[in-house]
């Protein structure tokens, strides 16, 4: 299965701000420029770790007739189709409550759904009684 969760977002944020976000969240910067994308990596205090990966030039009409139910899911919960995706690659041995402190930060400043490791989408709200944020 996928290590992979994203958040989707119907708003744009600049690199400046997703670059704050993530160093308030103890995160380091790599590879700045890599691949169009911009990465981060947030280490817990229990060993694992989480690579945010910032994609400011997000295409969604790459997007075909397979991603469909995706699609509509995402726009269901987001109120539009998304403008920008961030990734989080998770550490095997990350701590839940680690990364869902970042998704609900995340959540409290920009409007965006949660799509977990099993590929669900669930809006803010959702995760947050899901993975039980403060």
């Amino acid at each position: 299965m996928s290590r992979t969760a994203r958040l989707y977002l119907k708003h744009s944020i600049s690199y400046g701000e997703m670059r704050a976000f993530s160093l308030e969240h103890n995160a380091q910067e790599v590879n700045p420029t890599r691949g169009g994308k911009y990465s981060f990596n947030a280490y817990s205090q229990e060993g694992g770790y989480i690579t945010v990966e910032f994609f400011p030039d997000f295409e969604p009409e790459i997007w075909d007739e397979s991603n469909e139910r995706e699609i509509a899911q995402i726009q269901g919960k987001l109120g539009e189709i998304p403008i920008l995706c961030v990734e989080l690659e998770l550490s095997p041995d990350l701590d839940p409550p680690f990364y869902s402190r970042m998704i609900f930060d995340f959540c409290t400043k920009w409007p965006a759904v949660f799509q977990n490791l099993a590929e669900e989408i669930l809006s803010c709200e959702d995760a947050k009684k899901t993975y039980g944020g403060s």
